[in-house]
């Protein structure tokens, strides 16, 4: 390579890495903005929190949120927050978390009384629906009769996770929730890329409250998982720890839990192995699903799901971890959990019900197990043959999200994949559908664009083509050719005697 190239490509390379310098450096306070906001759910689902970062080198003097409520329109200041300090890998920010003791409000900005500076506006969706049936704090009443949710982990920030956040946001469906079974941005030891993860999620994140547990690379160099956790905290009202915990949001009662970075290649890199908090978590588990199936609670919240990054059901390239599965599946299994909701693999995943539930229940199909770590770090090919306890998987789309709707009485999902025509990135169609009810579990498939009506737009398409070809290259071409043809020989004429 000449030398003059390797001149370029060193410059180039070192302003990456100035760029990335400054980006995980702290700015000046007349730098720095208000960024990477997003919400929590909090007190049941009853309250907001908002979640922000603030990487000026002084902190803010009197942080606080100012909302706008749904009905009547009146805009308040909540000025209940804490400060979380991040310093791991040398991280120099910090995020305030703003508590909004409501969830009827149609809109809200993040900033800073003391200076006077505000973020831009950010819309809250089904913020309607909502002030005109709000969430009951209480867990003895019952519950909304609805939630709308949207799942995917395994994100990072790679271009197709950038176009998987963007048609998340532009879904019209009303999502009140966004589940994410773990592994966000993939940090490991670069703290600013936190920083890129939060920025590119906030346009979804910032209107949807989020609900996550941590994957075992939130822990990559991490132990304390200190950038994870300072933003997504776990709910204050909420029963459990900061890696385990329990609340209600909608018809639906959810345990998060923590299952470690066991069985990773590179052990010294993730360092949360699950012994290390096995027992505590595993007491505490018993008794909230022993809670959970009263008649009370059933009442409040009819349907109970678990996240949990590691799947116990898959045959993607990371197989089941043997402890953690001979822990889990039986207690889910025999305390009627409907759904477990994992990531890790890098594909969609749907078993077949496992364990009736007649003896909590009365009647009940079984727990269910899906794997959805389709947000866009890479992909992860599945074997071509169904598993026996598999009831679909998809070895096609490999990148999307799932789009769920809980009533009362029935638990449905949609897997929507991401690019599901060559020409529109943002086709709202759906792949995989399957449902549960008390009663049973259904599952039904939309053919993919090449077996579809897609296959007979790409038939159309190459005759216009042909046609294209044909009408403005060939034929000018003939004619160009017909008119600069030289006259034919007088040697090809013969006389004929009359």
């Amino acid at each position: 390579m000449p030398r003059r190239h390797l001149v370029a490509l060193a410059m180039v390379l070192a302003l990456a890495c100035a760029a990335q310098a400054q980006d995980g450096a702290c700015l000046s306070d007349a730098q720095a903005t208000f960024e990477q906001v997003h919400l929590l759910t909090e007190s049941d689902g009853a309250w907001l929190r908002v979640n922000f970062v603030w990487k000026g080198v002084s902190g803010l003097a009197r942080p606080a949120v100012r909302f706008v409520r749904a009905l009547s329109g009146a805009e308040e200041t909540s000025t209940e927050v804490t400060e979380s300090v991040i310093t791991e890998n040398g991280y120099c920010g910090r995020t305030y978390t703003c508590t909004i003791r409501t969830r009827a409000l149609s809109s809200y900005r993040v900033g800073d009384l003391a200076s006077g500076r505000w973020s831009q506006d950010f819309a809250v969706r089904g913020a309607a629906g909502l002030a005109a049936a709000p969430v009951q704090a209480s867990a003895s009443d019952s519950g909304p009769d609805e939630l709308w949710f949207a799942v995917v982990g395994d994100i990072d920030v790679r271009p197709a996770s950038f176009d998987l956040v963007a048609k998340m946001a532009r879904d019209p469906t009303p999502f009140t929730l966004a589940v994410v079974p773990g592994d966000l941005s993939y940090a490991r030891p670069e703290p600013l890329r936190w920083d890129r993860w939060g920025r590119m999620f906030e346009i979804f994140g910032a209107s949807v409250p989020t609900l996550v547990c941590p994957g075992n690379h939130e822990f990559d160099y991490q132990p304390l998982a200190e950038a994870f956790l300072a933003r997504f905290p776990k709910p204050a009202t909420a029963r459990g720890t900061a890696l385990y915990w329990t609340t209600r949001v909608g018809p639906i009662r959810w345990i998060v839990l923590t299952s470690g970075t066991d069985g990773m290649p590179e052990p010294t890199r993730s360092i949360m192995p699950y012994s290390a908090i096995r027992e505590p978590q595993l007491r505490w588990l018993r008794e909230e699903l022993t809670s959970a199936n009263t008649a009370a609670a059933r009442a409040a919240a009819p349907w109970l799901v678990v996240l949990l990054h590691q799947p116990l059901l898959s045959s993607g390239i990371h197989q089941p971890e043997p402890e953690l599965t001979a822990d889990l599946r039986p207690l889910f299994e025999s305390h009627a959990v409907d759904l477990v909701l994992s990531g890790h693999n890098h594909g969609f995943e749907v078993s077949r019900p496992n364990g009736r539930n007649e003896r909590v229940l009365g009647v009940d199909p079984g727990t269910v197990y899906v794997v959805a770590g389709t947000g866009g770090f890479g992909r992860h090919t599945l074997p071509a043959q169904l598993p026996p306890w598999a009831a679909a998987q998809d070895n096609e789309q490999y990148f999307g999200y799932l789009r769920a709707h809980a009533t009362r009485s029935q638990l449905r999902v949609d897997f929507v994949p991401l690019y599901s025509t060559p020409s529109d990135a943002l086709d709202p169609r759906v792949q995989w559908d399957f449902a549960k009810t008390r009663a049973g579990f259904t599952l039904s498939r939309t053919p993919p664009p090449s077996e579809g009506s897609w296959a007979a737009v790409s038939s159309w398409a190459v005759v216009l083509y042909a046609l294209f070809l044909l009408g403005f290259v060939a034929l000018p071409l003939w004619l160009y050719c017909r008119a600069n043809a030289s006259p034919p020989s007088p040697a090809r004429y013969h006389r004929v005697a009359i």
